[in-house]
């Protein structure tokens, strides 16, 4: 597998790690897409983050669910 050096070299001994945020279910649907072709591309990856139900189908340990805290509009996000 061809693997872009400067990727090689950042992930170092510690393997490789990717915070994903997904604030809301497309935001989840799109982020497993990618996390599945970064995964073909490079192998094991550890992901962790904010994401929902397809993003934990994918494997990304969820540190927070999308349900229990997407807002929508400007006042209630401040």
């Amino acid at each position: 597998m061809n693997r872009p050096t400067h990727l090689a070299q950042a992930a170092g001994d510690r393997g490789r790690r990717i915070m994903v945020v997904a604030g809301d279910v497309s935001g989840d649907a799109s982020a497993a897409r990618v996390l599945a072709a970064i995964r073909r591309q490079m192998g094991q990856v550890t992901a962790f983050g904010l994401g929902g139900d397809l993003l934990q189908a994918e494997g990304m340990r969820l540190d927070a669910h999308l349900r229990d805290g997407t807002v929508v509009g400007v006042a209630e996000a401040v």
